[in-house]
């Protein structure tokens, strides 16, 4: 098993993240985002008619919290990948 690394703490990339521990491709996971605190537009800009898409938020951020507290998901904030 691996170790990998996923740029963006978006929905798509916490997405991916679990889909990668689900699978066993990756035994823990980094999670790399240009801003401090994962979640990206849903948490500051997702129109309030896309309630689906708000609501990733919270489905994810308890997924998110286990895996981090399990030590297989950890979420690096304030980094700039190839810039």
């Amino acid at each position: 098993m691996a170790k990998m690394c996923v740029v963006g703490a978006g929905p798509a990339g916490l997405y991916t993240a679990q889909a990668l521990l689900r699978c066993g491709v990756a035994r823990i996971v980094d999670v790399a985002e240009r801003l401090p605190t994962p979640f990206g537009l849903v948490r500051t800009g997702v129109a309030p008619d896309h309630t689906s898409t708000k609501r990733a938020e919270s489905t994810l951020g308890s997924w998110a919290a286990k895996a981090a507290a399990e030590g297989t998901l950890r979420f690096f904030g304030n980094v700039r990948v190839g810039s």
